[in-house]
């Protein structure tokens, strides 16, 4: 059987998702208003929505996702066990806003 540790990925199309997603201001209150409509009528309450935390983010970063993102350059080889990109949080009072990014 063939080791695996030869086995390069190339990394590529993430750059995509992070901009059209990501970058700007990503989350309104209109915004807000719909998920939690969303969510009461699929989920049947608000347990699972972080109602407070996402109206945190737009009232005090405007909507925008307070997240640092490093990543290694699109279309890059690189070795199979590699870091593809971390996410740092830029604001402790949404610490599960990182959870929920690396989950997309």
């Amino acid at each position: 059987m063939e080791s695996v540790d030869n086995v390069l990925y190339l990394a590529d199309s993430y750059k995509y998702v992070l901009k059209r997603w990501m970058v700007g201001r990503v989350v309104t209150h209109a915004m807000i208003d719909e998920a939690k409509e969303f969510y009461m009528q699929h989920f049947g309450g608000l347990d699972v929505f972080n109602e407070s935390g996402w109206r945190y983010i737009v009232d005090h970063h405007n909507g925008l996702l307070p997240l640092r993102i490093k990543a290694v350059p699109e279309g890059s080889v690189i070795p199979y066990k590699n870091v593809l990109f971390t996410v740092e949080n830029t604001d402790p009072c949404v610490a599960w806003l990182t959870n929920w990014f690396e989950i997309i």
